[in-house]
């Protein structure tokens, strides 16, 4: 655990946001369906954190900082819509 979270980096979010994104559009529960969308949402979104942080800050950094942003919001988002604040 220690080894990949020193080569990937802490991505507190990315889990929570790539999980909850793929369960939304695979629209069922059946893993066979909602792991390639996991893996699909997973790639789009890390690609698109890199895209935002390259093209649209153009700023040299982590993306992590883009997932940490986008994976709170639609935590907070998820946490809002249950009525569980």
């Amino acid at each position: 655990m220690a080894v990949s979270t020193a080569l990937i980096g802490p991505m507190t979010f990315l889990g929570f946001l790539v999980a909850t994104l793929a369960y939304q559009f695979a629209n069922t529960y059946d893993h066979r369906y909602v792991f390639p969308v996991a893996v699909l949402t997973g790639f789009v979104v890390l690609t698109g954190a890199y895209f935002v942080l390259k093209n649209i800050f153009y700023a040299e950094g982590a993306v992590s900082i883009i997932i940490e942003a986008v994976g709170g919001s639609v935590f907070l988002y998820v946490l809002l819509r249950k009525g569980r604040l």
